[in-house]
Parts: structure tokens; sequence; C-alpha cells
């Protein structure tokens, strides 16, 4: 137990004013603040299996439909982020605990630590799973854990149970206006390209569907802000710990989401200090604790991505954040009612728990766009959406709850939510008709291709083809690629080597050097790029070692020797 602490200069938790009518507080008793009841914890759990579902019906449509030639890739998402995430999943499978960068040919150590794909590759190892599906189990997991962890968050800032499945229920299933777009069914012309909801991470429920990347991260995100809360109001050490211990978790999954945790916590205790006349230096040394337990993770990311010869690389790209306006059409109704709650806020006041989720918004905000210091500042907007809509719905309590006392006002609220979750029902809608139209699906010609790689590479050969092909490879091969994503080293000069490598004017030589000077031991070319490549195909500094109706993968005979043995080809 820690000593005791001079509650003057605690957080004061109480609202300041009334928030619930008598008849609504005889409807639905009200719990304590930062308690959860028995009766609560039922409609969490019904709501997270509810999201389970209704998120996993297109993956296992995915699965049950046959599609000739093809296979369900397991995932929502085509994307080179996506591949390079299973590409070091496929490492932890394969019994690593740290992990190299397997897009690049550099020689160095694995020394790259990563909660999430580390985690997820020794579950799929231990219940020998596909990647795809042992990522699908820590989604389910980590949208199960933050349902629970967003309804506790409410719960430090609405007694109303009411307002607390309201805010689970428009964070958890709610969406922006991209619903908008389906009026093209109309033959009506909009751009959907307006409407960033429908293809970029800016709420849970797309995290759930779509990106179980943000997902798992913000789950610990929330849990950390819970926990946070609970120490504030408790001046408990155990809770600060644990608050520390979730922002860790965050980080290790990705890192920018527990810097955010770092200067939000930060802020509010300076701007509480402030508040409350200042506070003893014990205080202060308890309160800080959660980022005293982040330093030394936040030290050893600055290395890796900062000064490491190899992954150095990974934080110099990096696109600048979309405009402002399409980002406030993004959130949708969230963003329109800001204004009305903001209003509601300084008429009602909103307590030191609303004081730091309004703080954590307005870091998240303003951290991401930063992008001339964190290049990839548009991560930090994954923790705008909880603390947007806690905060809005903190500042219209008074109006929601004296409209669910009137005839009608339940199910106009029920309706509101329902209009508002229009966009998470057509993200999923729209998946399933993907699905069937043969989306989402691999090659099993070039899977066989893959295969092969991994039964006849070493960990250290090098293997060069396209930047697509070589984006896929490593999440199922054992050895690198010359350049396959975006933390490749010297990124735009590999792009251009290879570029240079298949366009059918380059001379030979060049290609000879280019296979010499970075040992690169097998080629993989589609059927297209062989047919350019007719000429040097056939020269002997390679022999074919596999081929079939996606594609070929020739063997360097100066980096295989000359005892190789080509298998021969499949043709189907």
């Amino acid at each position: 137990m820690c000593a005791p602490i001079n509650m003057s200069t605690a957080p004061n938790f109480l609202p300041e004013v009334a928030t619930e009518t008598s008849h609504d507080a005889q409807r639905t008793p009200s719990p304590a603040y930062g308690i959860i009841s028995t009766g609560e914890f039922k409609f969490i759990v019904a709501l997270a299996l509810l999201l389970c579902v209704v998120t996993t019906v297109p993956y296992a449509y995915g699965y049950l439909l046959s599609v000739p030639g093809t296979q369900f890739t397991g995932m929502m998402e085509r994307s080179y982020d996506l591949n390079n995430y299973f590409a070091y999943i496929h490492q932890a499978a394969s019994g690593k605990w740290l992990f190299r960068n397997p897009m690049t040919p550099e020689p160095h150590r694995a020394v790259f630590f990563n909660l999430e794909w580390l985690v997820i590759g020794k579950v799929a190892s231990a219940l020998h799973l596909p990647l795809a599906v042992a990522y699908s189990l820590a989604r389910l997991f980590c949208l199960a854990l933050m349902c629970w962890g967003v309804y506790w968050l409410a719960s430090f800032l609405f007694r109303s149970v009411l307002m607390r499945r309201i805010a689970l229920l428009a964070t958890m299933a709610g969406g922006g206006f991209g619903w908008i777009a389906a009026v093209h069914l109309l033959h009506i012309p909009l751009d959907s390209a307006n409407f960033l909801d429908l293809t970029n991470p800016y709420f849970p429920f797309f995290w759930a569907l779509k990106a179980p990347h943000p997902l798992i991260s913000q789950s610990f995100v929330i849990l950390s802000m819970g926990f946070f809360l609970s120490a504030e109001r408790s001046m408990g050490l155990s809770h600060y710990v644990a608050a520390g211990l979730c922002s860790i978790a965050a980080g290790s999954c990705r890192p920018y989401d527990m810097l955010f945790l770092m200067v939000a916590m930060t802020v509010f205790i300076a701007a509480s200090y402030r508040k409350n006349g200042g506070a003893r230096a014990s205080t202060v040394v308890l309160r800080t604790l959660p980022m005293w337990i982040c330093i030394p993770l936040l030290a050893y990311y600055f290395w890796i991505f900062k000064m490491h010869p190899v992954f150095r690389y990974w934080s110099l790209p990096g696109a600048a954040p979309p405009t402002t306006w399409l980002i406030c059409v993004a959130y949708g109704a969230t963003f329109l009612l800001l204004p009305f709650a903001i209003w509601g806020l300084i008429r009602n006041g909103f307590g030191d728990a609303g004081l730091f989720l309004t703080l954590s918004l307005i870091t998240a905000i303003v951290l991401s766009e930063m992008h001339s210091v964190f290049h990839f500042s548009s991560q930090f907007g994954s923790n705008i959406p909880v603390p947007l809509i806690l905060i809005v719905l903190l500042g219209l309590e008074p109006a929601i709850l004296r409209l669910s006392t009137r005839k009608w006002g339940i199910a106009t609220i029920l309706g509101l939510l329902v209009l508002n979750s229009f966009t998470s029902i057509a993200l999923a809608s729209q998946d399933v008709v993907l699905i069937r139209r043969g989306e989402y699906r691999a090659n099993t010609q070039l899977l066989r291709l893959y295969s092969w790689l991994n039964d006849h590479t070493r960990a250290n050969d090098i293997i060069l083809a396209d930047f697509d092909r070589s984006n896929e490879i490593p999440q199922f091969v054992q050895s690198k690629v010359y350049c396959g994503y975006i933390n490749a080293v010297n990124l735009h000069d590999k792009l251009w080597a290879v570029r240079q490598f298949l366009d059918p004017k380059t001379p030979n030589v060049f290609r000879e050097r280019l296979l010499t000077d970075n040992k690169i031991a097998f080629i993989l070319l589609t059927p297209e790029e062989e047919r350019t490549l007719e000429v040097f195909a056939e020269s002997s500094e390679v022999k074919q070692g596999f081929r079939n109706n996606a594609g070929v993968i020739f063997v360097v005979n100066s980096a295989q020797g000359s005892d190789f043995q080509s298998p021969g080809s499949e043709r189907r």
C-alpha cells in the first residue's frame, strides 16, 4: 500500500452538476463512478459477442466460398503494410523471439521486438493454425477486451447506465458519413474518396473488421487510460503500475500509442497541478509512475528507429495526414455535435475524468498533425475517436437524459445509434459482396511458388522479384528479399534497380552486376516478365528452378554453385 495522500491535491472526479433525473435514476440504477455492476457486465458481453459475430461473418464466408484456382487470404484487406506484419508473424511462428527485417538484404542481427506479432506467431505455432486464423483470434480477443475497456472508461464519466451503454454502442459500432456514398447505387454521382471512414481506420468497428493492428494496440491504450483514472481516483499504487504496464503493451505493438499516453498523462498532471495549486513531491512521483515505467521501452524504440543501421530506415518514409476537412467529414455526426457538446461542457463542467479525456483528445489531434517531427504522425489519429465520442456524449448528457424520459425517447435514441452505425453496416455488407466477387483471394499457383522457395532457400538467401511479389514473399518464406517494403535500406535506389532489372532495354551486364554485388540467389518472374527478359532467362547466369502458370523461379548459378538440381516444372 502507498503512503497516505493529501486528498486536497487529489483529482476531483465528482461532476459539478447533477446529470440524471430522478425518474431515470429509478428506472436505471446508477452505480458509483468507475464501478460496473453485474447487469452492466452482461450487456458488455452481449454486445461484444454480437460484434464478434458481425465482423466474423465476412471471414467465414470467405473460407466457405470456393473459387477455382484461388485461396482465401483470411484478411479483409490487401496492403503492403499487412504483408509486412505477416512477415514478422511468420518469423515468430518459425521459432524467433526477436525479429530481423526480411524486406531488405543487408546483414543484421534479429533485434526488433513487437509483442503483437510475437504472440500471434507463437499462438499459430502452438495451435498449428494458419497465420491469418491466429490473427483473427487476436482480433476477436482484443475486440472483446476493448468493449470492456471502453465501457469502464465511460463509467468514470457517467453514473447513468443508459449513458454508459450509449457510449459503448456509439464507440464500438459507430462510423462517419461514409454510408452516404451508397447513393451511387441510385446513379447519383458522388466521389467516395471524400469519405475517409470507408477506407481508413478512423473508428473501432473498422479496426475490428479490417485492421486488427490498431485494434490490438488501442485495446491496451483504453485499458491504460482506465487504470490511470482509477488510480487518480484512489491514489492506488497498483493501478498506476497497471496503467504503465498497459501503456508498455500498447507501445510494444505500436510505439506511437505509448508516446501518446505518456504525453496525455503528463499534460493532464500538469493541468491538475496548476488547478489544485501544487502538490507534494511524493504525489507527483506516484502520479507520473506510468510514464517512468515506459521510459526504457521508449528508449529502446528510439534506438531501433533512429539509430539502428537497418531499422532506422523504417522511420524515414511516411505520408502527410489527409486534409483537415476530410478528417472532419470522416468523423461524421460526432464532429457535427462537437460544438454543442463543448457549449454544454462549458456550462456544466466535466470533472477531472472529463478533463483527462479532453486533454487526451487535444494531444492526439496535435500529435497527428506533427508530420515534420513524426513521419508516421497519422498513427496518432487512432487515439482520437474514443475520447472524441465520450467527450461529445458528456457534453450532451443532460439533453440525452431529458430525451430518454419522454415518450418515444428511448426509441429515438436507438434510431440515432442505428443511423450512426450505417457506415459500419455498409462496410460489413461491402466485404461480403467483394468476397462473392472473388476479392481477398490469393492465386494458389503463386502460393506454390512461394512454398517451393520456402523449401529450397536458406535463411540468408536473397530473392529478387518485382515490388509486389517481394512484399508478399517474406510471410511465406524464411529468406530475405531485395526490396519488399518502405523500410528497405535505400528504398528508392533499390526500386530503381529493380525497375532497371525488369526493363527489357537494360543490358545483361547491369543485371549480372546487380546479382553479384547483392549476392542474390533466386529470381522470381511473372510470365509477362519472363517473356520480356527471354534473352537473360536463357543466359548461363541462371537456370530454372521451378515454374508453373503463375511464374518461374530462376536459381542464380554464382550464388548456388553447380550442384543445385532443378526439381522440374508444374503445369496446371
